[in-house]
């Protein structure tokens, strides 16, 4: 928070300035692996977003783009997707060296698997998934890639089994485990797991996906 050492209680608080149209010109938008998101969405949908844009009416504007539209095209999907995959990926990696034992770490680790199985899934077919599922994501991503079958997916193994467990025996069908103590009447174990051993189980899933990415260009 040290950006934030002029910050006082007394500050008055304002959301409006969060909205694309207050900041757009000066490029506030958020950053996915390294790049500005205006830069992912590429030059035409940029200035769709600056004709939409207007300036003279702020407050009846916020609303005028709030994110993706509905006609992006496969590419333009792609692209974001392995962006996000990709930034959740650089988060973990940071998380691991200076949060090595919270569940904050393990958390955006499975974020970061999520995003990265759905990211390969898209590639095959034009249909974003909704699902949090980590064991249904990776029967589909095996299914999809016939990755048992193919020995370049050597490297590959166990990724489906530990996942396919982790959904099991540690969510138990909650992708929402690790954001609350408690949640659905789920007791809360997260005291009591080895998150540095956990960590270490999904860095190796999130290099194998980060192949697979590659692979898939």
């Amino acid at each position: 928070m040290d950006t934030y050492k002029s910050a006082s209680y007394k500050d008055i608080l304002q959301v409006d300035g969060a909205f694309a149209v207050t900041h757009f010109n000066y490029a506030k938008s958020p950053v996915f692996d390294g790049l500005n998101a205006t830069s992912i969405v590429g030059k035409e949908m940029e200035n769709r977003i600056r004709t939409g844009l207007d300036f003279a009416d702020i407050p009846s504007s916020l609303n005028d783009f709030k994110g993706t539209l509905k006609d992006y095209d496969k590419l333009d999907r792609l692209r974001l997707w392995k962006s996000y995959f990709m930034e959740y990926a650089n988060a973990f990696g940071h998380l691991i060296r200076v949060l090595p034992k919270s569940i904050v770490t393990i958390f955006v680790a499975r974020q970061a698997v999520e995003i990265g199985m759905k990211y390969l899934l898209l590639n095959k077919s034009d249909c974003i998934i909704t699902t949090h599922n980590l064991k249904w994501l990776v029967e589909e991503l095996y299914k999809t890639y016939n990755i048992y079958d193919n020995q370049q997916y050597d490297y590959m193994k166990w990724v489906d089994v530990f996942l396919e467990n982790y959904s099991v025996y540690i969510e138990d069908k909650h992708p929402e485990y690790f954001r609350y103590p408690e949640y659905s009447n789920v007791y809360f174990a997260g005291i009591c797991y080895d998150i540095e051993w956990l960590s270490y189980n999904f860095y190796l899933i999130i290099l194998k996906l980060l192949h697979m990415a590659e692979l898939s260009i």
